[in-house]
């Protein structure tokens, strides 16, 4: 099969299982190796294998105190994985899935093998379910330690997920409020009950189809209390009163120099946390635009020209001019050479972010434990999953990575 999708056909085996040639990786490492050894009989070479690949221990030392690390036996066994590791000395055994990535997971190396594919893929739990004839909750097992690789080597490699540099184009917007949407919602007034509707810092690198992104969610604005109108004055005339009382005047005494000092110092100090009670919610961006600007440093690469607007609250354009390692231009200074009556650019910018609005919505609608993996997800399937035929075999490399034996 070329399609490296699932097939059309559900056309079931005589044991009720749906045939294992209906996902493929367009003649990769699944298609060519993998697939080969699901014949019934070909246990034993899968497993062979699966040691070679450095997926399962190669050797494992009996746990036993008495035994003192003697090395396990590899035995056949009337389990799951057909064989199991047996301790010479005491007999005791454990599963040849210790310590990997397969441990815990309800299913035979074949079913794993196949729902690893299925997640390179993006494919659903639940049309991976219908088609494998798997049950969900092991379908979501796998997925789950799927992204758990995915955001282990996305931390481990940040040199991989840098976009630009000299000559490239890179595009930074804000979801919700930038040029990403039609509307700017206030991300104060509307934030969704889950409590994870935040402003996400989105980064494409134009020169590449699809576009490559980096995603970093911003911490949400405070949402401060209304605070009545003050008296600025009685404030001030308060405390000046009340410091005099306890200081014995000493504070007010005009012919006291230093005195005078202490008590300028009190009542500016009374003026700022007066003020700072009052501070409007849009003055407080510097926390939310350092935070954003941290990030654009830190993943593009320096020679890139940058492509900001003025509607972004955390990565607008203004905010951006003291990069002086970029070229910084607006989109509204570049909407001035459309052609008249066009939005030719609003329309490019909307292609370019299609497939990252997308992901932002996915975010507002889920939790805040889950938020980060589905852009850990999104970030490891642009990176290595894009091309069927090395998507797995990129996921078994990494699986390697996060599980090493020791």
């Amino acid at each position: 099969m070329t399609n490296s999708k699932i097939a059309t056909s559900t056309t079931p085996t005589s044991n009720g299982k749906c045939m294992i040639d209906k996902i493929g990786d367009s003649g990769g490492l699944f298609d060519l190796v993998v697939r080969p050894m699901f014949q019934q009989g070909h246990e034993g070479e899968l497993c062979s294998w699966l040691k070679e690949f450095s997926l399962i221990r190669t050797t494992l030392g009996c746990q036993q105190p008495e035994c003192q690390g003697k090395t396990l036996a590899w035995n056949t066994a009337r389990v799951i994985d057909r064989y199991t590791w047996v301790c010479p000395t005491c007999s005791k055994k454990q599963s040849i899935r210790e310590g990997s990535f397969f441990m815990g997971v309800k299913g035979d190396f074949r079913t794993c093998l196949q729902l690893i594919l299925a997640w390179c893929q993006d494919i659903p739990s639940d049309i991976a379910a219908n088609n494998f004839e798997i049950k969900e909750h092991v379908i979501k097992k796998v997925y789950e330690r799927c992204s758990q690789v995915a955001e282990f080597y996305v931390n481990s490699h940040p040199e991989d997920f840098k976009l630009g540099g000299p000559g490239c184009v890179v595009l930074v917007d804000e979801f919700p409020s930038g040029y990403m949407t039609d509307t700017t919602p206030d991300v104060i007034t509307t934030r969704k009950r889950n409590n994870n509707s935040q402003p996400i810092l989105c980064i494409a690198e134009a020169n590449h189809l699809p576009p490559r992104m980096w995603l970093h969610i911003i911490k949400a604005l405070p949402e401060l209390p209304k605070m009545k109108t003050i008296n600025n004055n009685n404030i001030i005339n308060n405390n000046i009163n009340n410091i005099s009382s306890n200081n014995n005047n000493s504070i007010i005494n005009n012919n006291n120099t230093n005195n005078n000092n202490n008590n300028n110092t009190i009542i500016n100090n009374n003026n700022n946390n007066i003020n700072n009670n009052n501070i409007d919610p849009q003055q407080q961006k510097p926390g939310i635009i350092e935070e954003a600007i941290k990030q654009i440093v830190n993943q593009v690469l320096p020679g890139s020209y940058i492509v900001a607007n003025s509607r972004a609250r955390c990565c607008n354009y203004e905010a951006l001019q003291d990069l002086k390692q970029y070229g910084v231009f607006s989109v509204e200074h570049l909407q001035k050479f459309d052609t008249p009556d066009t939005h030719q650019l609003l329309n490019n910018l909307a292609t370019i972010w299609q497939t990252g609005l997308g992901i932002c919505e996915e975010i507002q609608e889920s939790t805040r434990g889950a938020a980060k993996q589905i852009i850990t997800n999104h970030l490891w399937r642009q990176r290595y999953g894009s091309i069927p035929s090395v998507a797995f075999q990129n996921m078994l490399n990494h699986i390697v990575e996060c599980y090493r034996f020791t």
